[in-house]
């Protein structure tokens, strides 16, 4: 609700940003509903989706190597929310860009519950955009 009100109860261009920062909250009900959250924001402004996407893999990588230390790392797992949810949004570079994502970094996940939810993103995006952006799926094989 608060981040409803800052966008004065608009889907502004700045939104999809904002979300970015619930992506890995610690409950995972937040992550799930920023995911659609997201999916919304950018279908509305497909213009932010390829931004969204890099914030969200840096901020997975950035989490990543601190959590070898100091958390669960569970809270990447909304990371994988976000790559499904937006899936329907995708471009041909989209699917080029989180497809070297998960295989070079994703699939390689450490924890079993966030690994698996990358792999469910990945076979939504071949079954999604398959039949259309085959040379963009070579990284997943």
């Amino acid at each position: 609700a608060k981040l409803w009100e800052k966008s004065q109860l608009k889907v502004t261009e700045q939104l999809p940003f904002q979300l970015i920062d619930y992506v890995f909250h610690a409950e995972d009900c937040i992550r799930q509903c920023t995911a659609a959250a997201l999916h919304c924001a950018v279908q509305q402004h497909p213009t932010t989706l390829t931004k969204v996407l890099a914030q969200i893999s840096e901020l997975y990588t950035s989490d990543l190597r601190a959590s070898r230390s100091n958390s669960t790392g569970q809270q990447r797992g909304g990371a994988a929310y976000c790559l499904r949810a937006c899936i329907p949004a995708y471009r041909p570079e989209h699917v080029s860009t989180v497809c070297a994502f998960l295989s070079g970094t994703a699939f390689s996940e450490y924890i079993d519950d966030v690994r698996t939810a990358f792999i469910l993103a990945g076979r939504e995006i071949v079954t999604e955009h398959g039949a259309t952006a085959h040379p963009h799926l070579i990284t997943l094989f």
